[in-house]
Formats: structure tokens, sequence, C-alpha cells
């Protein structure tokens, strides 16, 4: 008889793959997230697994109201229950599909716990009691049944937010940010989805000098846009700010100028090749002392512009150059080609040069996806070139020498690059060539191998 395999793994790596299984998402056509059964159906395959999902709180510990209201009432008691005292992260989103019963009365008894919340406005319902664990409230509108909030779901979340004393992370729409100013000053994480002039985004950052995380959603459209503010925005504290899922540069222009943010640590944005968008990312980027990581989706390839702020930038150690689609490319299902070679070029790093001409002296992580085209010889000398930074070129035995102590090598201003991920199928001779980059302490990921 077969061992049941379960007995072959420690417990705690089984309840770390339980927990990855907790939820799924749904389908990209419906506003929902789903819930998984897979707690359950994980405590149904053995005895063993049985024993360790029941004896794992946090795996009961996501719910939703279109989960509970689909069981009989004794069973999403039992749901609840087997999560003991965990933090709960539960989505009071309504659900399409029948129900058995209204857990909502199940659910007000376990309002203490409640660590995150999802909710649409037109169907919120009044707080019957403080949410003293709420930290992160996201808030969607009801749009599949074209309900619009009314007066009483303004005042509903209102009140909401004042029962919620330890409430820092909100996603919400533009709309909704006159409610988000009776939180502002103590906000830390802020996720806007711009329907609405984004000239009033600007008077609410101004209400939270607390945020360390701002990311921004699509779509604003050209008709609701106005002029941005006159006057500077600073965000003292600021870590993290993306504004690569926006609709394009106009919508972007008009939500980054006159930022300024001294300790930005993390950027995502947006890019299509050009002196406005160059004009509208590098004055932000260089207000930050501290940048360390960079993305920028491209609606396009990538030039001189591109080159010219990274220069700009010497403090980076990560950068991920990744594709935006056209409406072209978005219904032809296929992604433009882009060549990345004057990246390639311009990263080659030659000792001989002077410390201001190396781009990107700092860099440790390169990421160009599968939309941007490189060649296999200017990339390998490239690689080797940053991966022998400190290095010498590999001896006749294939091993590589340290020239940290030679003094012809001006070397201790450029980091050796230390992973690499491309989309590039390398021929024999370029495989040998990676192999002795990796002994050198590089790791290379591509599509058919990872080194």
């Amino acid at each position: 008889m077969a061992l049941d395999p379960a007995q072959a793994l420690p417990l705690d790596v089984l309840n770390d793959i339980f927990l990855l299984c907790r939820t799924q998402f749904s389908p990209v056509d419906t506003p929902l997230q789903a819930v998984s059964l897979m707690p359950r159906t994980i405590s149904q395959v053995s005895r063993t697994w049985r024993s360790i999902a029941l004896s794992t709180p946090l795996l009961w510990s996501i719910v939703s109201l279109q989960l509970l209201s689909q069981m009989d009432s004794d069973s999403a008691e039992q749901w609840l229950s087997n999560s003991a005292g965990c933090p709960l992260s539960l989505d009071l989103r309504p659900t399409l599909y029948p129900v058995t019963h209204d857990p909502l009365p199940l659910i007000h008894r376990h309002l203490s716990r409640i660590h995150e919340l999802s909710v649409y406005l037109s169907h919120l319902r009044p707080v019957r009691s403080p949410l003293l664990s709420l930290k992160r409230l996201s808030i969607f509108w009801w749009k599949d049944r074209g309900v619009a909030p009314g007066k009483s779901g303004y005042e509903r979340l209102e009140d909401l937010l004042e029962a919620a004393p330890c409430l820092r992370e909100v996603s919400v729409t533009t709309d909704m940010l006159l409610l988000v100013k009776g939180v502002a000053t103590k906000l830390v994480y802020l996720d806007l989805n711009l329907k609405a002039p984004v000239c009033e985004l600007h008077d609410i950052l101004l209400t939270c000098p607390n945020l360390t995380e701002l990311y921004f959603g699509c779509c604003t459209s050209s008709e609701t846009l106005k002029e941005g503010p006159s006057s500077t925005v600073l965000l003292e504290e600021l870590r993290v700010l993306s504004t690569s899922m926006i609709g394009g540069n106009e919508v972007q222009y008009c939500i980054l100028k006159g930022l300024v943010v001294p300790k930005l640590l993390e950027g995502r944005f947006l890019w299509w090749e050009g002196e406005v968008t160059k004009s509208i990312l590098q004055p932000v980027l260089c207000s930050s002392r501290c940048l360390r990581s960079l993305t920028l989706r491209c609606l396009s390839g990538l030039g001189d512009h591109m080159i010219d702020m990274l220069r700009q930038l010497p403090s980076l150690v990560a950068f991920t150059l990744t594709h935006a689609l056209s409406m072209g490319e978005f219904f032809a299902a296929t992604p433009e080609i882009r060549p990345a070679d004057l990246l390639v070029d311009h990263l080659k790093y030659d000792c001989s040069k002077l410390k201001n001409s190396v781009l990107l002296p700092l860099l440790e992580s390169l990421f160009i996806d599968s939309a941007f085209a490189v060649k296999e010889q200017q990339f390998l000398e490239m690689l080797e070139s940053r991966c022998w930074a400190i290095c010498s070129l590999p001896t006749d035995s294939g091993e590589a020498v340290r020239r940290d102590d030679d003094p012809s090598h001006n070397h201790s201003h450029v980091a050796r690059l230390k992973e690499v991920t491309v989309s590039l199928e390398f021929s024999d001779l370029g495989l040998a060539r990676i192999e002795a980059c990796c002994r050198a302490g590089l790791q290379i990921r591509a599509p058919s191998a990872t080194w």
C-alpha cells in the first residue's frame, strides 16, 4: 500500500503549500474575486491533510459573501470557527448566484477580527460595531448592475471610516476622494482608480503626508483632464510610486507635474520614447536621493531619450523594461518586437572610460521582457563586461580570477551584475560563455533554461 505523500513532507512545508492554495481569481470579465473552497477540498484528501488543514487557522481566514451564502448555515459557522482568532480578509461584494441563507448576521459576530474588507459602496450596510482591526479597505462600484451610490451609501462609508481607527490602506476611485480625506492623515497606502479630473487628486495628496505607497489605475478620459497644479506637491515619506497602468502620457503628466518624492525607492511608469515623457519623468525621479528600482512599461521602442534619463539615475540597482500593448497590438493579439540593442550597448562596461560615462553603474538586476529583441553577441559582451566588473576574464581552466587588487582597473564605482532575465535563445558557444559568467556569480533566466 502506497504511503500518504503528505508523510514525506515536513509539516511546515505542507502548511506553506496549503496557504498558497487559499485563493483563486475569477475571470477578467467578472468583477468578483472568488474565494475558493480549497481549504475544504484539502481537508477531504486524507486524514493527515485534514488534520493539518484544521490545525492551520490562517488557511480559513479569507472569507467572501459569495462563499458563505452558498453554504448552509452550519458549514458557514464551521468555516469561521476553523479560522480561530486569525485576522479575517472579508469580501462583502454581492454574489450573482442563488444563495441558501443570509450570512451577514454570522459575519457581524466577527467584525472585530476583520483585517481587510472589500465592498461595493451601493451595497454597504450600516456599521453596528467598531472595526477595531480593519487596516485595509477596498471600495468598488456596483457597475454591472448600473447602481449609483446614493447619499446613504456615502453616509454609511463615512460611518465605516470613523469606526476603523487602525485603517491605513485604502483602494478607491477618484470619485470618492473626498471621503478619503477623513482618514488621509493616517494613510500609508493609497490605490486610486482614476475616473474624475486628475487635478482633484493633488488636493488629496497634500492631506496625505504619511503615504509610503501610491498606485494609480487606468483610466481617465482626455475630456476630463485639467491642468496639473502650479505649486509643488511634496510626499516626503513616499517609497513606492506607480503610474504604469494609467491611460497615457497626458494623464501621467497631470499626475506627476510638480510632484517631489525625496525618499522614493521604487518607481513604475509608462514610457513613450520622446522628449515629452522624459520631461515628465526625469524631474520626479531626480527629486529622489535614493531611487533603487525602476520599471518602464513601454508603449513604443526605446531610444536616446530613455538613455539620457537613465544617465541621471546612477543609484539604480534594479531596472525592468517591459511593454504595453498599443491598440493595434491588442486587437492583433501579438506584441510588436522592439529592439533593445541601444540599451545593451550603453550598459556595456569599459574600464577605460570615466565614471560618469558608465550607464547605471550600481546595476545588479536587469529584466528585459520578450517584446524586446537583443543580439546575442552584443548581449554577451555586455554581460561579460558587467559580470566581471571586479573579475578578470576566465583563465585557460575556465575559472574567473578576481582583479580587485589590480590598480590598472578603475572598477570601484561599478557593481557586478548578479541577476538577468532576457528572452533570448543562445547558441552553443553562447551557452559556454553564459556558464563562465555563472561561475563568477551571475544568475540568468531565459525561456529555455535557468543558470
